[in-house]
């Protein structure tokens, strides 16, 4: 199943009135079947900006998706009240958001023409994002939006791969975050 696909089938079922004489064609059918097999772990909805989301069965509306350095996934976060007067959230559990998993949220989008690929590393430890050029058949280990964006050099480009580049050159305290323009907000975990 093509995500694409999957994300226009729910962005409609938001969009239109359905109603019950309109049949499904084969890729919806499938949606909805892998959206039921996997509800009892978690449930689908719509962002507010469009981006389709798996989330825990207790999100709520209101909750908000929270982006954690060297977190793998999203958290979901709800209002929570606090001691003082800080923003108070405490954790819903981890969520999926499209368009957020490649570091998006921090680094912000690709630059046009890259695409984000998931391959095991150098060494078959782990899965890490790796990315795609257009027009390549080979991915790069290297993200195009450290270079852009001032959090590495080209120097450290031709002398490092891209985790050995970040655990050398570049630590994500909130002064590095906040100098590259990235918005963070303080928040008290409850």
């Amino acid at each position: 199943m093509v995500f694409d696909e999957a994300r226009a089938f729910m962005q409609a079922t938001f969009d239109e009135d359905r109603g019950t004489s309109r049949t499904m064609n084969a890729v919806e059918a499938r949606c909805l079947t892998v959206f039921r097999n996997r509800q009892q772990r978690g449930m689908v909805c719509l962002t507010d900006d469009g981006h389709v989301a798996r989330v825990p069965v207790a999100a709520q509306v209101g909750d908000v998706f929270c982006v954690l350095p060297g977190c793998p996934s999203l958290l979901l976060l709800t209002p929570a009240p606090t001691i003082g007067d800080g923003r108070g959230f405490a954790e819903v559990g981890e969520a999926y958001v499209d368009g957020f998993m490649n570091g998006e949220g921090i680094f912000g989008p690709l630059p046009a023409g890259w695409t984000a690929v998931w391959r095991d590393s150098p060494d078959a430890s782990e899965v890490v994002p790796a990315f795609l050029q257009d027009g390549e058949s080979v991915p790069t280990w290297d993200d195009p939006r450290l270079f852009a964006r001032g959090f590495l050099s080209e120097k450290m480009k031709e002398s490092a791969t891209w985790k050995e580049a970040l655990e050398r050159r570049m630590t994500l305290t909130p002064d590095v975050l906040s100098s590259k323009g990235v918005p963070l907000v303080d928040i008290d975990l409850v």
